[in-house]
């Protein structure tokens, strides 16, 4: 195992319910594990490639993972890491167990239901609260079966020039534009939109902006330059645009972000986050 996560907020929400919210970092990995409880995790911004017992996924920007207990997976992040919200179900026989009703990755359904959820957790909610909200969001997005985004076979497999495509656009996000990218690959402008959003379950513009958001928290994460300085240093055009943008995909303000990441606690093994 490398890369050691960090533990920004963990909640109880009974004996049965445990929420973190956990950032990976740049580039780090868990060697295949399993966990002695089922957890669904939903991706907030970032990447990871993982392995949920014999199928392949590569997700980015806002997703929905579900990890019965006892299941074998492996996980490695992006350059820019990867934040996690995830709901940690230590019961099997349990009501919540219902959420958790096939091991995969999707997409959801409601990005801005999510990133209200961990704006809200981060607040000074009361129990009862909290357990009303997450009961709300796992019967929204955690069980739906067949969800179309699910496309572990292709996703795992798209053509060349569109990976090399999507490279483009993480390595220059702030500059490259994506009818620049179409050309580079030899395609029209709408068919790349397609193949894109067939393989990565988002449309280029969108990846690009969840790769700045990326590119943002990975710098809260690990410098103390000026709000302004890492808005200019992440592409974006100021710092209320960062503000805006990243309270928009996390539903945290940088300010908050950066207060979490002071305060975090180091994980020591992969059952005490969320991958």
């Amino acid at each position: 195992m490398s890369g050691r996560a960090k533990k920004l907020r963990e909640w109880t929400c009974s004996n049965q319910v445990r929420v973190t919210l956990t950032y990976y970092p740049s580039e780090g990995r868990h060697s295949s594990h399993v966990h002695d409880h089922t957890q669904i995790s939903f991706l907030i911004c970032g990447e990871v490639r993982e392995r949920l017992g014999v199928e392949y996924y590569l997700q980015s920007g806002v997703a929905r993972a579900i990890k019965p207990w006892g299941l074998a997976h492996e996980d490695e992040w992006g350059s820019d890491g990867a934040l996690f919200f995830t709901v940690h179900l230590h019961d099997p026989a349990s009501a919540w167990q219902q959420f958790a009703v096939q091991p995969n990755w999707a997409a959801v359904r409601r990005p801005d239901v999510v990133s209200r959820l961990v704006r809200l957790f981060t607040s000074d909610l009361e129990f009862a609260h909290r357990e009303e909200l997450l009961h709300d969001l796992l019967s929204g997005e955690a069980a739906l079966p067949g969800v179309e985004a699910n496309l572990p076979s292709e996703r795992a497999d798209p053509p060349p020039w569109l990976k090399r495509g999507r490279d483009m656009i993480a390595e220059d996000p702030e500059q490259l534009l994506i009818h620049e990218v179409a050309h580079e690959a030899g395609v029209h402008r709408v068919q790349l939109s397609r193949m894109f959003q067939r393989f990565y379950g988002m449309p280029p513009s969108l990846f690009r902006q969840r790769t700045l958001v990326a590119r943002a928290v990975a710098l809260l994460g690990r410098s103390d330059a000026s709000l302004s300085e890492v808005a200019a240093e992440a592409g974006f055009c100021d710092q209320a645009h960062l503000t805006r943008s990243l309270r928009r995909d996390t539903g945290l303000t940088p300010r908050h972000l950066r207060e979490l990441f002071a305060t975090a606690t180091s994980v020591q093994s992969p059952g005490g986050a969320g991958c």
